[in-house]
């Protein structure tokens, strides 16, 4: 196979990909997975960091949402585009290493790994950190081989901006300083201006998002801490099984699909002292991350998810067809382009029956299935019943008004609860741009899941908020036909500023129960007062605030995130069950210094009596 059929074959092939698999989610999953949502919620406010993660995955989120017209189509495009640039990165390394044929079918091998189409329905952070982690491999090749600036540069612009896609980017870096240490032939490239010149660029473009984190002590690296901590106190060695585990599962179907040119019993192909640094180089970028992931894992004690691994072996196929003999046979190549065919179409309808059957098997909804503009809707329906100004912020259990905020026209600003997506208490901490002040001043509704969280709920928010009109739950059907109880979402309206409110309420509307006149603070946990002194909005032009701006969520829970969409009813952790309040402690000083320990449906009763 010559070179410029290669090309025009993977060209096809990269074309394929995003055509199929954009449709597939398209038509697949009637409503945004929740990371889309997630990032969609936060990307509108254009911050330079945010108290889970680094800006990038959000920022792109929200430019392919406008791009797409308010529609989510652009959201899947654009994580199929990132899959493709890693498969470019794997053919093009392999241009310079294998054979055009070989080099082909190393890109094409990825086909056959869930983690490059299965798991890739929305932008999070880990799709976005995909690319830039599969070209900062690239041209940090080419740059230890031409020692070309350029390249070097490259290379520190890849490094950079994976690092405001996800912080684990170091640990890529680390691996990259690692092989130029223990390698002589890197090594002598300390010696030159290359590496300083890439440290240097890619200090440049993550230079903003640090000058936000720093004086925040890096909020998004406790949060990764927590979300890494076992719940269940399992021992590290059984929690780093399970992460190799998975990883393996990832990669055995590359394994399976080349052993028609590698045979079960593999031999090591003869290389001389070049082709032993290329065969060095990608047992190091391929390997060298998950050794780093594993020693960091025993040492801190931490449980690795699954998607952890997921951008760690683009160049699995390449360091497979490289470093083994290979059996010449024209037959084992076709059966193995053959296999890579039957794997990638298997990938496609596995992934659509997943998505509309897991309902009817499980007995429980995904967040594909989320009623989300039916949630919109009613949330407009209810406000326009009231007053002749647009609604303009919804807040409450951020998934239910994060849902709500993208599939209206226009865009709402979400005030969400935080840093889980089930907390129904408006956090102003998780969402420094706005305050209680703002919503009160605007007004707006608060949604929380009827189901979900305790009647005395309404209490609580009726203490921040004097105004709010508490609404009976609606219940609304998910987007599945299996038999599965309706959602039942509990809304409060807040009206707008007094001054303006009269004016503004329009004189048929109905008015519904206000909060009682009593003082609702008494008795409170303290996780339901707000803080005095409020963060102030972090624009992409505005200054530091202050370190003090997010607590660190509580040991043990874990948040309702997906990788792939996961049951909407799965729990937040080990003490949050549907129906139940998390155990609250209550600091000593606060509202006659309760004793620790106490439980917030106590005060609930208390209050409701």
């Amino acid at each position: 196979m010559s070179s410029e059929q290669a090309a025009r074959y993977f060209w096809l092939l990269a074309a394929a990909h995003v055509v199929v698999w954009t449709l597939a989610r398209l038509l697949a999953e009637p409503n945004a997975p929740l990371d889309v949502v997630e990032m969609a919620y936060l990307g509108r406010e254009w911050q330079l960091g945010y108290p889970n993660h680094p800006p990038l995955a959000a920022w792109v989120t929200e430019a392919a949402v406008v791009l797409g017209g308010g529609s989510i189509w652009g959201v899947y495009l654009v994580s199929q585009l990132a899959m493709v640039t890693c498969l470019w990165a794997a053919w093009r390394l392999g241009r310079e290493l294998l054979s055009p044929g070989a080099a082909l079918l190393g890109a094409v091998v990825l086909e056959c790994c869930f983690y490059y189409h299965f798991t890739t329905s929305e932008v999070n952070n880990n799709v976005a950190l995909y690319p830039f982690w599969a070209l900062a491999v690239l041209f940090f090749y080419r740059a230890l081989t031409a020692s070309a600036p350029r390249d070097w540069v490259a290379t520190g612009v890849c490094v950079g901006i994976g690092l405001l896609a996800k912080y684990s980017m170091a640990i890529l870096v680390v691996t990259m300083v690692a092989f130029m240490l223990a390698v002589p032939a890197a090594r002598r490239h300390w010696r030159r201006p290359g590496p300083y010149l890439a440290l240097g660029t890619a200090l440049v473009i993550v230079a903003p998002h640090l000058y936000w984190a720093a004086p925040q002590h890096f909020p998004a690296v406790q949060w990764a801490l927590d979300r890494t901590r076992d719940p269940d106190q399992r021992s590290r060695f059984i929690n780093l099984l399970s992460f190799s585990r998975d990883q393996l599962v990832a990669v055995l179907p590359i394994v399976a699909v080349l052993l028609p040119l590698t045979g079960l019993r593999w031999r090591l192909r003869r290389l001389d002292s070049v082709e032993r640094f290329s065969r060095d180089f990608l047992a190091a970028m391929g390997l060298g991350p998950f050794a780093v992931q594993a020693a960091l894992a025993l040492a801190l004690d931490l449980k690795l998810r699954s998607m952890y691994g997921s951008q760690l072996w683009t160049f699995t196929g390449v360091l497979i067809l490289f470093s083994l003999a290979l059996r010449p046979e024209a037959v084992g190549w076709r059966r193995a382009v053959i296999g890579c065919g039957f794997m990638g179409v298997g990938m496609v309808v596995a992934a659509i029956v997943y998505d509309q059957a897991w309902p009817y098997v499980n007995g429980q909804p995904m967040s594909v299935h989320f009623p989300g503009r039916e949630v919109a809707a009613r949330v407009h329906a209810v406000w326009r019943e009231r007053f002749d100004r647009p609604l303009l912020v919804v807040g409450g259990e951020w998934m239910l008004a994060a849902n709500a905020a993208l599939y209206s026209r226009p865009r709402l600003q979400v005030y969400g609860g935080g840093p889980y997506a089930r907390d129904p208490a408006p956090s102003p901490r998780d969402n420094p741009w706005t305050s209680d002040e703002a919503l009160k001043r605007t007004g707006g509704i608060l949604l929380w899941s009827a189901d979900r969280q305790e009647p005395g709920i309404a209490v609580h928010l009726c203490r921040r908020f004097p105004m709010l009109e508490i609404l009976d739950p609606v219940a609304l059907r998910w987007e599945t036909g299996a038999a599965i109880a309706p959602l039942r979402v509990g809304m409060g309206v807040i009206p707008p500023g007094s001054g303006e409110g009269a004016s503004a309420r329009r004189r048929s509307a109905p008015v519904m129960a206000r909060c009682p006149r009593e003082d609702l603070s008494a008795g409170l946990p303290s996780a339901f007062h707000v803080p005095h002194a409020l963060p102030k909005p972090r624009g992409i032009l505005s200054a530091p605030v202050n370190a003090d701006t997010r607590g660190a969520p509580a040991h043990g829970q874990a948040r309702d995130r997906i990788h792939r969409p996961r049951p909407y009813g799965r729990p937040d952790g080990p003490e949050s069950r549907p129906g139940r309040l998390r155990r609250l402690r209550v600091r000593p000083g606060h509202h006659g210094g309760r004793e620790r320990g106490v439980r917030a449906r106590h005060h609930t009763a208390r209050l409701a009596g």
